[in-house]
């Protein structure tokens, strides 16, 4: 429950890479807007939750939140770079192919991080 605005912010990181690189402004508001909220949701957690000294679960996949959400700028970025030098069709199948592969990436990572930690002696 305390996540759900995390995996809302990455579905929607990941949901602007349906977004046309020409409208640039869209295609980056929803990332940044995502990683503002996830670092909001990361402060609201922590006065939440009692103070440890450690790193907890919800910290890793607050931090893997983060570096998905500052990969999919990258990726933007670069797929933006090849729309301007007229590859449409090359910035076209890369974003397909990095809402897939950092979509999938995400959920199989946070499917396996409370797997390891409960097995973690």
């Amino acid at each position: 429950k305390l996540l759900l605005a995390l995996f809302a912010g990455i579905t929607l990181t990941i949901c602007s890479f349906f977004i046309r690189p020409p409208d640039a402004g869209a295609r980056f508001s929803l990332p940044t807007a995502s990683y503002f909220g996830a670092v909001a949701n990361s402060y609201t957690i922590s006065s939440t939750l009692p103070s440890t000294g450690q790193f907890g679960l919800i910290d890793y996949v607050t931090a893997l939140g983060l570096i998905t959400i500052f990969l999919c700028m990258g990726a933007t970025l670069v797929s933006m770079y090849f729309h301007t030098r007229k590859q449409e069709a090359f910035s076209k199948s890369l974003d397909r192919a990095t809402r897939i592969t950092i979509g999938v990436a995400y959920v199989l990572a946070n499917v396996s991080l409370p797997i390891v930690a409960f097995f973690r002696i």
